[in-house]
């Protein structure tokens, strides 16, 4: 039998703090590991990109601003972060 080699995460996590991760629904985890092979790129790439996008459209919403916890990188700085990383 093959022994798949180790999948590298091209995400940093020197900034991550160890919180909530919650579950995913198998039907969402299918369909994003479609598009990784349509891409080529990793599913956890795919994932935090989809995420900050998404949460990128409450970022003008003042409700919004007033919970950014101070020296939190927030939607924008965390997607222009993992692109510099890439």
């Amino acid at each position: 039998m093959l022994s798949n080699p180790p999948i590298v995460e091209r995400i940093s996590r020197k900034t991550d703090q160890k919180i909530y991760q919650p579950r995913i629904h198998y039907r969402r985890i299918r369909e994003l590991y479609f598009v990784k092979e349509l891409t080529g790129r990793p599913m956890t790439v795919l994932l935090d990109e989809a995420l900050s996008l998404y949460l990128s459209t409450f970022a003008a919403l003042p409700e919004y601003m007033q919970y950014q916890p101070k020296g939190d990188l927030g939607t924008e700085g965390i997607a222009e972060q993992n692109r510099v990383e890439r």
